[in-house]
């Protein structure tokens, strides 16, 4: 049973984490894709999760675990303005896993795993959601950026299209910026190795895998299909 840990104290103990403004995906609001999350997380013990930033890479994520003497976890916050930000244009069913140096059939006991392949993500062990009626925000003017270059760390953070997941680090002098203050929706511990990459090619495997992936391909195209009918309803 995964030790119980408040927002707190990882924020306390943390000078380094990931952070990242999360809104609807492939039509399916923050509450489902958790609830999905925490249920493989059940099942599996760990869950997988897309990203797509372009600061955002294996070689960062390397350089900036040795730095955290603690464990590594994601802080998912609200956007500047609060509002639940815009669905994503496109989605694709990853198939098959690489975290290593071989590509792997992806547990079929896992909800699929969605986005624009090939794709780059993180693994995680444990997801906790900020309860309804609880507030906890985070001041980003309190911490700068992380960068393979020493000489470009520590700049203030910058949040916008195609950067809105970041790694960053606590700064000894205060950075800033402008909606520096955000409320957080949930957060996330990684688990090893941390990040991995992700496709949909099911070629990329050997032909005693392919059955079974093709199903799992088609899984994914049905609940994206089904969430893109619930959102054109609501609307």
């Amino acid at each position: 049973m995964l030790k119980s840990i408040s927002i707190e104290t990882i924020l306390e103990e943390n000078p380094n984490i990931i952070i990242s403004v999360i809104g609807p995906h492939a039509g399916e609001d923050l509450p489902t894709i958790f609830q999905r999350k925490i249920a493989d997380i059940k099942v599996c013990g760990y869950t997988y999760w897309i990203c797509k930033s372009r600061v955002i890479s294996s070689e960062i994520i390397r350089s900036f675990l040795p730095q955290n003497k603690n464990d590594l976890y994601i802080i998912f916050i609200k956007t500047a303005t609060n509002s639940q930000g815009k669905d994503t244009l496109k989605s694709e069913a990853a198939i098959a896993v690489k975290e290593t140096d071989v590509w792997e059939q992806i547990d079929n006991r896992l909800t699929p795993i969605t986005g624009k392949m090939p794709a780059f993500g993180f693994k995680f062990e444990s997801i906790s959601v900020v309860k309804e009626g609880e507030k906890f925000k985070i001041n980003l003017e309190n911490y700068g950026e992380w960068d393979l270059e020493p000489n470009k760390r520590g700049q203030p953070v910058k949040i916008m299209m195609g950067k809105s997941t970041i790694c960053v680090s606590k700064s000894n002098k205060k950075n800033e910026m402008k909606n520096g203050v955000r409320e957080i929706v949930a957060f996330a511990k990684l688990a090893d190795p941390f990040c991995m990459k992700f496709t949909n090619h099911i070629d990329d495997l050997n032909d005693s895998k392919k059955k079974s992936l093709k199903k799992r391909k088609n899984d994914g195209q049905k609940l994206d299909k089904k969430n893109q009918i619930k959102k054109k309803i609501k609307k």
